[in-house]
């Protein structure tokens, strides 16, 4: 089937990328109609080349269409079509380029139209190298680095990516998640402090802690304060961050004040899936309605990669926060994540102070 593609007449879609971007920002999602491009020009792959991508089997995609005919956006000369078990659909357009104008356009575009995005400099290279990029379309990259940046928005994430090996694989993936129902129901099961164990105020008292005060014009921010608990302080962890929005190394419920959970040593897989399941049968599915581990996840925990993780914000009533709702007011919430900085592997608690408020919730 591919080699019978690969020998007709290739018709390049007319589309711009930028016009492309334009209206998937606008809200449409209907891809191929912006795309002028009918499905009959994908097939799909048969079962034995599903079961062959053990990515894809993890991810949990279930259905895939390929189109080797058309060229996408002037680049693109392959496009596949991923159905995923969660019901999101993803894109892939890849081909093979040295064409240095045309990769650093797609980068510019794309923070032109979306913003910075993010990247995970541990283990990428961003498109803002455009060094390491003219580098890699002349045969001179000496990184062993793939170079992929991320934007995301409602929806939509996307992600460009060059890489080294398969050599000068240029592509592009676009993942429209499914949109779930947010799950507003009030949280009955408690807190996180029923999970944890220390006590802001004793910490204080027994150890000699040094605050960092962060100033500007019209004084104190808020200070931050680093303790190494020495034992384990709940769900693993035994180091706190403790910023408190005045000055002075005390804590009571009128002073704003956050903490972030983290550990002095690295966590293992097991250490982390413990933390993140307790939480998750605490509050539930999170602001995303994300819930439980997919697969892939496992593998970012197991491998200590960026992983965004689970949010809960909650409002007065403890039910998630609406944001576009203005008669609600955000009192406190609760992430667990890993983004490869200081902390590590952590959970952040923002409105620490207001925690006792649902105290018999």
């Amino acid at each position: 089937m591919n080699a019978f593609n690969w020998l007709r007449p290739r018709k390049d879609s007319s589309v711009d990328f930028r016009g492309f971007i334009k209206e998937i920002k606008s809200g449409r999602r209907d891809i191929l109609i912006i795309l002028e491009v009918p499905e009959s020009n994908f097939s799909d792959a048969s079962f034995e080349e599903l079961l062959s991508n053990e990515a894809d089997v993890l991810s949990g995609v279930n259905r895939v269409q390929m189109n080797f005919r058309n060229v996408f956006f002037s680049i693109f000369h392959s496009c596949l079509i991923k159905h995923i078990d969660d019901g999101s659909i993803k894109f892939v357009f890849y081909t093979q380029t040295r064409d240095f104008q045309k990769i650093m356009s797609f980068s510019s575009i794309l923070f032109e139209e979306i913003g910075p995005g993010m990247y995970d400099n541990e283990r990428f290279v961003s498109f803002l190298d455009s060094q390491a990029v003219q580098q890699l379309c002349h045969d001179k990259y000496n990184c062993e680095k793939d170079i992929v940046h991320y934007w995301g928005f409602e929806n939509i994430s996307l992600v460009l990516q060059y890489k080294p090996d398969p050599y000068q694989q240029f592509s592009l993936m676009l993942t429209i998640s499914q949109e779930k129902s947010l799950d507003k129901e009030v949280r009955k099961k408690g807190t996180v402090l029923q999970l944890l164990d220390f006590d802001l105020n004793t910490l204080f008292l027994m150890n000699e802690i040094e605050g960092k005060q962060h100033v500007n014009d019209e004084g104190i921010v808020f200070t931050d304060f680093n303790v190494y608990c020495g034992n384990d302080i709940g769900l693993g962890f035994d180091t706190l961050q403790i910023r408190i929005f005045e000055d002075g190394a005390f804590f009571d419920e009128e002073r704003q004040t956050n903490v972030t959970l983290s550990s002095s040593k690295k966590m293992n897989l097991k250490q982390k899936t413990y933390a993140i399941e307790k939480l998750l049968s605490l509050y539930g599915d999170d602001d995303r309605s994300s819930g439980y581990l997919a697969y892939h996840e496992i593998e970012i925990l197991e491998n200590s990669e960026f992983w965004t993780g689970r949010s809960w914000s909650f409002n007065a009533e403890h039910r998630l926060w609406d944001m576009n709702n203005d008669g609600e007011r955000l009192v406190y919430s609760v992430t667990i994540s890993d983004y490869n900085d200081v902390e590590g592997f952590n959970v952040s608690i923002l409105g620490y102070n207001k925690l006792r408020l649902f105290a018999d919730v």
